[in-house]
């Protein structure tokens, strides 16, 4: 098993811990949130959704969960990972989460558990996925960029993510959305 596939698979078996309750109720400040379940379905069907999370007003906003395993080679910190693109070495490119389209149409958050701190941070996909358009558009360059190899038997493939502190990642967010609401023309 590749560790992508060992940390797919562990992130998975956290599905139902109890941090994901504590972390919906919290963030959307409501002590009756409920948390269904999405069967994978393999491929592409499922989207990349996780659960969808219900909300006692009758919102309702899916999420797919990733867990970020404590490791002993790195110092605890709030940095995250951002998904922009998958090169298999047969040339196959997909878009990562942070740059599909398809995604932050169907995902309403990445909630991202980083397991040695104890923190859920809530990623707006939407959101990400244009403020990253914007920084691509303009030239400018929006985060650190790694890749990492993920071996599957004889094949391999890379992400390439963006990586950058979960604070910088909202203080751009909240950047963009005071820019948004200063710039929207009065009576709209």
């Amino acid at each position: 098993m590749s560790k992508f596939q060992d940390d797919l698979q562990y992130s998975h078996e956290q599905a139902q811990a109890e941090y994901w309750q504590v972390a919906y109720q919290n963030y959307f400040n409501d002590p009756d949130v409920k948390q269904e379940m999405v069967l994978p379905m393999g491929g592409n069907a499922d989207s990349g959704i996780d659960k969808f999370v219900n909300l006692s007003n009758g919102m309702r906003f899916s999420v797919d969960e990733k867990v970020h395993r404590k490791s002993e080679k790195y110092a605890p910190n709030t940095s995250i990972f951002l998904e922009y693109r998958t090169l298999w070495n047969n040339g196959y490119e997909t878009a990562g989460w942070c740059r599909d389209p398809f995604k932050a149409a169907t995902v309403d958050f990445v909630s991202y558990y980083k397991e040695e701190l104890g923190v859920v941070y809530m990623l707006p996909v939407y959101e990400i996925y244009f403020l990253i358009n914007e920084f691509e558009t303009s030239g400018r360059e929006f985060a650190k960029s790694v890749a990492t190899r993920n071996d599957v038997g004889e094949r391999y493939y890379f992400t390439y993510n963006y990586l950058l502190p979960a604070e910088r990642l909202f203080d751009m967010l909240n950047h963009r959305r005071q820019a948004m609401t200063t710039t929207t023309p009065s009576g709209v």
